[in-house]
């Protein structure tokens, strides 16, 4: 086990930005422009860079900044202060946490989600950070790599209606992006419960390391749906950040999604709870049954013992040691002995 290093600063000055994670990662932002007529990709090394490009944007295009490199709180914090961003929402963006959570005005709207995705076999977990204002939607990861490269490939090939619309439905593709690929991470989760449960019931070993994974896994993917449907609920009842009639549809679309995720988990997650309660019980079964034999292992030289001890006493009289065939005689009533317990043993179902 790797020794324990704290990442938390203690006393630090209010305000001043400080990264909580554990990733380096080279700061780059990938932005984005786009119409429904034309649309510009471009990759910055520096927030300098880039704010000189922003500037020269002209007309309503909407502009998505990728941001990557959390650790280099520096450029965060001069990235927040060319779009104007609170303070404590700039601590939270390098605050990497487990947890999930959001804050909306009528103006902005800023959201932290696990992003959980399948990399192969494996469950990944990831912090990010969507923050949207007028045309801007700004995408916050600690390293390269997302779960949003058919939002990418949508707008490049200007796929469905996502040229056509603003940064609310961005926005919205991004969230369904999200939830795309929690439903693919639940149903691995499902797929390694099945075959567990089969081995469970086959009595086979199973390695408790996995169902714990398993139970992590659900509790991270439930923490951050739960906190999806409360903002997309927020989002309903129109209290904050105010999307397009036309937007709020997908958005409600979405919220069923989600929700119908949040159920799933929920019975998943007892599942795992009983598959973890039968784990234990076949591993006192099998414990009692090794336990059971030993005993009665046991029980049976018990008798034996106690003839071997009698006849290894050394009295200079004793009957039978004179006997020719005694040694026989000792080892037929022995075997017979044996017979008979283990006969008995049998016929009241001990094992």
């Amino acid at each position: 086990m790797t020794e324990f290093k704290p990442i938390r600063i203690l006393n630090r000055i209010p305000g001043a930005l400080s990264y909580k994670g554990r990733i380096e990662s080279v700061f780059a932002i990938d932005m984005i422009v786009y119409n429904k007529e034309h649309i510009e990709r471009e990759s910055f090394s520096s927030v300098e860079t880039c704010e000189k490009y922003i500037e020269a944007i002209e007309g309503e295009e909407t502009v998505w900044l990728n941001v990557t490199g959390l650790n280099n709180v520096e450029e965060i914090n001069m990235l927040g202060m060319l779009f104007d961003m609170p303070t404590n929402i700039l601590e939270q963006i390098v605050n990497v946490s487990r947890q999930s959570n959001f804050r909306m005005t009528p103006d902005w709207i800023y959201s932290v989600f696990q992003m959980i995705y399948l990399h192969g076999d494996k469950i990944e977990f990831e912090h990010l950070g969507i923050f949207t204002e007028g045309r801007f939607v700004l995408t916050f990861q600690e390293k390269e790599g997302d779960v949003f490269d058919s939002v990418r490939e949508r707008m490049m090939n200007a796929l469905g209606h996502i040229r056509s619309k603003k940064a609310d439905y961005l926005y919205y593709s991004l969230l369904d992006a999200m939830v795309d690929n929690y439903l693919d991470v639940m149903e691995k989760i499902k797929y390694d419960i099945n075959l567990m449960e089969e081995a469970i019931i086959e009595e086979e070993r199973v390695d408790a390391k996995a169902i714990h994974a398993l139970r992590k896994s659900i509790l991270m993917l439930r923490m951050t749906t739960s906190e999806t449907d409360r903002l997309l609920g927020r989002i309903a009842l129109g209290s904050g950040y105010t999307f397009t009639t036309t937007d709020q549809y997908y958005l409600d679309s979405l919220s069923d999604h989600n929700r119908e995720l949040v159920n799933e988990l929920s019975l998943q997650r007892e599942v795992v709870n009983a598959l973890f309660e039968n784990h234990m019980l076949n591993n006192s079964n099998d414990m009692n049954t090794i336990m059971t034999t030993l005993t009665i292992f046991s029980a049976i030289f018990i008798p034996l013992s106690f003839l071997a001890g009698i006849f290894g006493m050394n009295f200079l009289y004793m009957p039978g040691l004179d006997y020719a065939h005694g040694f026989a005689l000792f080892i037929g009533i022995c075997l017979t002995i044996v017979a008979v317990m283990i006969t008995l043993f049998k016929v009241k179902r001990w094992f």
